[in-house]
Parts: C-alpha cells; structure tokens; sequence
C-alpha cells in the first residue's frame, strides 16, 4: 500500500503556531485567512495529503472552521486550477456573485485557485480534484461560469461517486499507474461537465470495475458465512440485485463468482503443506455440504480431485493492478 506523494500537517508544531502556519500557506493562493475568535495562539487542526495523478492533483483537506477573503497583493503562486470539492463531512458558507451558498456534505463545489470564494469554512473534510485549465481545453468558458455560480448540481452525480471511490482506491495504486489514473479523472470530469451519454457510458467503466472490486471483496471476506448470496451483497453495496448482476456478468453472475471463490479457498486451504484440516472439513466450512458435488465442481474448475491437490502447496495470487481501474478493467 502506498503512502501519498505529500501531506502536511500542523499536529507537530506548537499549537501558538499552527494557524499561523496554515495562513502563511494560503496567502501563496491570494487567500486571507483568520480564526472565528480573532486569535491565532489557541491550536488549529489541519491535515492535507494528496497525490499527483498525470496533470491532475487528488487531495484531501482537514481543518477546523476559519473565514477566508480574497488578497491578490499576497499571492506569489500562478498556479491556474479549477477545484472541485466533494465535501464529505461539514459545510460551508461562502458569497459568491452577491449570493449566499451553502456548500454541505454530499455535495461538489466547484471553485478557481485565482478566484478562491470568500466566506466561512465551518470544519470539513474535502477531497479535491485540482484540475489544470490546459487539460480541459474547451470547458474554460463553462467551468468558469460555474464558478460563480451554485455548483452543487454543475456536474452529473456520477462524479461524486467517482471521486468518493478514487480517493479511497488511490493507497492501492503503483507508480507506473498514475498516468493512466489522471486520464480518467480528465475524463470523467469532461463526461460529467457535458452530461452526455455517449461521454457518460465511456467513462463509466472505472465506476463499473471500482464497484466490481468492492463487492469482491465484501465477497472474500464472508465466504464461510452461509448467508452470503447475491441478495446480500447487493443490500450491503446499497444497490440492486439487479444492478449487481450487471456489474459481475463478465464473471458468469454472482452466485458463480462466489461458488469459485469458495473452490478457490478450498484448493488453497487443502495444498497447503502441512494443513490437518481434512478435506471434509474444509468443504463444509465453506458451505459445500455434499461432498460428491464438491468433488465433480472442483475437478471442473481446477482439473483435478481434492485428492490430488492436497500437499501440493500454494500459489500467492498476484496483486490487483490499479492502472486496469483506471482504464475499466480490473482483474480478478
């Protein structure tokens, strides 16, 4: 699992000099920042770590609540991105174009680095998509009216889901996969700005393989639990069975990728050297009752008998490479 190309925090400092730090850092971007009470001396809680996705940056922002106000005279940065923030915890009151608007939980907010909007972080957690105008040549003109403007419905609900997942799914990428990650992003934000289908459906495939893998591995996790059936995974995803059969029909349906799954575990469990499990109990366990339909299922997946197998050892699986999410495919 890797760790993110950079994060910053001011858990190590002096708590007298932790909002000082966080200002002297914003005022880089043209932003004035200031505590709710006037004073800088009383602690201040901000975590930001992020990675660096091809042109693209994808972070996560932690803080306690403050105000912030435009200063042009103290920028030194030209950085020219858009930011798009899925809050995933808190709010934000912010004035934009002379107009009040509530950024919550659930929501996107779409803003300029050059063009920060003034008003109140409330404490949040964010994770931002850090967007180069170059990248999107051609949704300069929208994306900027956007800003100012409510943005919470600028963008078709599918990129919610994808940055929710992305963040969550980027500890599992290499470094030869990041090229192909920022490829996406850059494709599903143009897909979910212009709200066509045919973008849609040809960026759909990262959501499609990323729900793939998660219910995979509700799947792995409860293969001895004689509950475990589409049903129930589909209620833990908050989707429907119907939908959940769309996603594994490239395995053969669900009730197959878990009845593999389990002969997977078995196989495993039975060449292991030196196990003292007998092959009866290792069926069981893994909700395989009759043992001669154990037996003609897992010659038919693996080529040989129970028997055959036990003792022979074992074969780590290779790793689930992140650059295939990112282009759709994911491999099992």
């Amino acid at each position: 699992m890797a760790g993110p190309h950079f994060a910053n925090t001011t858990e190590n400092l002096p708590r007298s000099e932790q909002f000082a730090d966080f200002r002297r850092e914003a005022e880089v971007f043209g932003v004035r920042c200031s505590t709710l009470n006037g004073r800088e001396d009383e602690g201040f809680a901000r975590r930001v770590s992020g990675y660096a996705a091809g042109p693209c940056v994808v972070m996560s922002f932690q803080t306690e609540a403050y105000l912030q106000r435009q200063d042009a005279a103290a920028r030194t940065s030209e950085l020219d991105h858009w930011m798009i923030g899925l809050w995933r915890r808190g709010s934000g009151d912010f004035d934009i174009d002379g107009r009040s608007i509530r950024a919550q939980a659930g929501q996107l907010h779409l803003q300029s680095v050059l063009n920060s909007h003034e008003g109140r972080y409330n404490g949040q957690e964010i994770t931002f998509l850090l967007l180069p105008r170059d990248a999107l040549k051609g949704l300069e003109a929208p994306l900027d009216l956007r800003c100012k403007t409510d943005s919470s419905n600028a963008f078709h609900p599918l990129l919610h889901e994808y940055i929710r997942i992305l963040w969550d799914k980027l500890p599992d990428a290499l470094p030869g996969d990041f090229a192909a990650i920022g490829d996406a992003t850059l494709a599903m934000v143009r897909a979910c700005m212009m709200k066509s289908p045919d973008f849609i459906a040809a960026a759909n495939a990262p959501i499609i393989a990323t729900q793939l893998a998660l219910a995979k591995k509700l799947i792995a996790a409860q293969l001895e639990s004689p509950a475990l059936n589409a049903q129930t995974v589909a209620n833990q995803l908050a989707m429907s069975r119907r939908q959940l059969c769309t996603i594994f029909e490239p395995e053969g349906g669900v009730d197959r990728f878990i009845r593999a799954s389990r002969l997977k575990v078995c196989r495993s469990k039975i060449a292991a050297a030196g196990n003292d499990q007998t092959i009866v109990s290792i069926a069981n366990a893994l909700g395989f009752d009759n043992m001669a339909s154990f037996g003609r299922q897992f010659r038919s997946q693996f080529g040989l008998s129970p028997s055959e197998v036990k003792g022979l050892g074992v074969t780590p699986p290779g790793p689930e490479r992140f650059a295939e999410w990112a282009k759709g495919r994911l491999p099992s």
